[in-house]
């Protein structure tokens, strides 16, 4: 259950624990364990299979989307007053486009995200010879959790054995 963890990740990295929000869910059901023999039991539904998140922020609003029971290449796109940037992956964008008022620029970004997890590794040394070099990227996860926590007790989503 990753509650569009990526998107929720962008959001906190980009401006912060929200001071407030409100969120929804469409819940989808699983059986029980032990249970899948059962034909009168119901499912359980506590599963998200989609939601929506809307962050108050001083001065803006951040609406977060995520969803397993559908599929969407639409892009990640922040708006501003005077231009709007739209990344096509947020995880690992490989273009933005923003555009303001009339122009629009493309902005090619090179793959630097090789998937063998290397980037992870020197992460992981760089925190060793320095802790004091993993303190923001530990916030961020810690303020993520913490969001995810609270969108699952609003929403009735309920992690496997709890």
């Amino acid at each position: 259950m990753d509650i569009g963890t990526y998107a929720l990740e962008a959001m906190i990295e980009l401006f912060g624990q929200p001071p407030t929000f409100s969120t929804e869910a469409v819940l989808i059901g699983h059986q029980q364990p032990g249970t899948a023999d059962r034909q009168d039991r119901p499912l359980d539904p506590s599963i998200d299979g989609a939601g929506v998140l809307t962050a108050r922020y001083p001065g803006h609003l951040c609406t977060v989307t995520w969803s397993k029971i559908s599929d969407s290449s639409a892009p990640s796109v922040i708006q501003g007053e005077d231009a709007t940037l739209t990344a096509d992956s947020i995880e690992d964008p490989s273009q933005l486009t923003l555009t303001a008022r009339g122009s629009r620029q493309v902005i090619e970004i090179p793959r630097r995200r090789i998937r063998d997890m290397g980037h992870e590794l020197e992460a992981f040394a760089d925190a060793v010879e320095d802790p004091s070099r993993c303190s923001l990227p530990q916030r961020w996860t810690a303020q993520r959790l913490d969001l995810m926590a609270e969108i699952r007790r609003r929403t009735g989503v309920r992690l496997a054995g709890s």
